[in-house]
């Protein structure tokens, strides 16, 4: 894969796989898990949801266990990352950067957690999601 930015190469490679074994673990599903049932608390029919980012799909899987019958997708660029998000088999898990164009269905939830930020500015509005708003 060709990437626009240095960034993307960073999350894609050895970085990515380092960050995916840091951020596995059981007290950071729970945590997760604690604050989506918080969100889905404030929220009304949320029956699908992407996730920009997901990683090895934590997110996804702590609304799978708040909500089984729930549609996931997710979107992550470093492949390691994506053949752990698998793994879990709570949804579509498909392996592109989101500065790609992306054809993504409609959600009732769409979101990134911690990502947006390792984005380069000059390609923020390159950012897939950004064309669902336009």
């Amino acid at each position: 894969m060709k990437y626009k930015t240095e960034q993307e190469k960073f999350w894609a490679n050895q970085f990515g796989i380092d960050y995916i074994k840091r951020n596995n673990s059981k007290p950071i599903l729970n945590s997760k898990i604690n604050m989506w049932k918080k969100i889905l608390n404030a929220t009304n029919n949320v029956n699908s949801v992407i996730e920009f980012g997901c990683n090895i799909g934590l997110n996804l899987v702590a609304l799978k266990k708040l909500c089984p019958e729930i549609k996931l997708t997710g979107y992550e660029i470093n492949e390691e990352a994506v053949r752990n998000a698998e793994k879990f088999n709570v949804g579509k898990i498909n392996k592109i950067s989101i500065l790609e164009k992306i054809n993504f269905g409609k959600a009732d939830l769409c979101f990134t957690a911690c990502v947006l930020i390792h984005i380069n500015p000059k390609y923020l509005r390159n950012v897939s999601f950004n064309k669902a708003f336009s």
